[in-house]
């Protein structure tokens, strides 16, 4: 999927900024392409939140996460949630486990492949966000009239 800006000349740290926190959109399904090129374009967000979610809570949380409530991080429906978790499951990005104390109920853990992406992701988002705000306070600051003070 296209985004409004694709094609847009941009030199202003301004306009950069702008489009960096405004159309996450096209950054998150960048990011997800990487590690699952057959991904839906339509459903990129709801699947990056929902494996992000799944990071944050196993990895740094140290959460067990059933699969049941792992669903409402994709948005919308269970059903939804349901069928976007399956997906991810059977691209190999989210790994199950059966409870021990309960049969029919299975935790979910990130793969491998999807944490170093999850990662790698946090750490460019941080890094350009960085980036495009020094830029931009720099920008204001040599654009901004200077006052005199009394």
């Amino acid at each position: 999927m296209s985004s409004p800006w694709d094609g847009q000349k941009i030199t202003s740290p301004a306009t950069r900024f702008i489009r960096s926190t405004c159309d996450p959109y096209g950054f998150w399904l960048n990011q997800l392409k990487r590690v699952w090129p057959s991904a839906d374009e339509d459903d990129a967000s709801s699947f990056w939140n929902l494996l992000s979610a799944i990071y944050a809570l196993t990895e740094e949380e140290k959460v067990k996460l059933r699969a049941t409530d792992a669903y409402a991080f994709a948005g919308g429906s269970t059903t939804t949630g349901k069928r976007k978790l399956v997906a991810l499951i059977n691209a190999g990005l989210v790994l199950t486990a059966k409870n021990p104390s309960r049969r029919n109920e299975k935790f979910v853990v990130i793969s491998e492949e999807a944490r170093g992406a999850v990662l790698r992701t946090l750490d460019e988002w941080a890094s350009y966000f960085e980036a495009d705000t020094a830029a931009y306070r720099r920008y204001r600051s040599s654009s901004m009239p200077r006052h005199a003070h009394h």
